[in-house]
């Protein structure tokens, strides 16, 4: 996990196994000191195109959403973290038959400002996201991957 080691820790994947296609998440700009930084409210994995249905053109600020194109599935996560999660960018990757081919993969926007830290990439782009486990308080503190075998 790449994070801080503060929070409750838990799971969400899909029952059936079924890979993340993108995520719903909130992000929200807090002063820490002087610097404001962005923080993490809710960040929950996407695993069907179906429950997106009239979510995607929402104008609630809670409600954004990150969606991987038709074809691609999440195959890993850029994250800027230290005490908590402050940005991360998608890495979706082509998959085909059941694989991944990492050569072909594009990256989404930054959610959240990365600033000037070095972000750490979680994945392999070889292997399917299935899931997450995270470590959150009021805002999410660590994030990490799961992936499938």
């Amino acid at each position: 996990m790449v994070g801080g080691p503060e929070g409750n820790e838990s799971k969400k994947a899909d029952r059936n196994g079924a890979p993340v296609l993108g995520f719903r998440y909130w992000v929200v700009t807090r002063r820490a000191g002087q610097a404001p930084e962005d923080v993490f409210l809710t960040f929950n994995p996407i695993f069907d195109r179906e429950s997106l249905e009239g979510r995607l053109q929402s104008s609630d600020p809670k409600n954004n959403s990150v969606v991987a194109r038709q074809g691609y599935v999440l195959g890993g996560v850029q994250v800027v973290a230290d005490t908590q999660v402050n940005a991360m960018r998608m890495i979706f990757v082509r998959e085909t038959d059941g694989k991944l081919d990492k050569s072909d993969f594009y990256m989404s926007d930054w959610l959240g400002t990365p600033g000037e830290k070095t972000p750490k990439t979680l994945g392999t782009g070889t292997a399917r996201v299935v899931g997450i486990c995270e470590r959150r308080q009021a805002s999410l503190r660590a994030l990490g991957l799961l992936l499938s075998k």
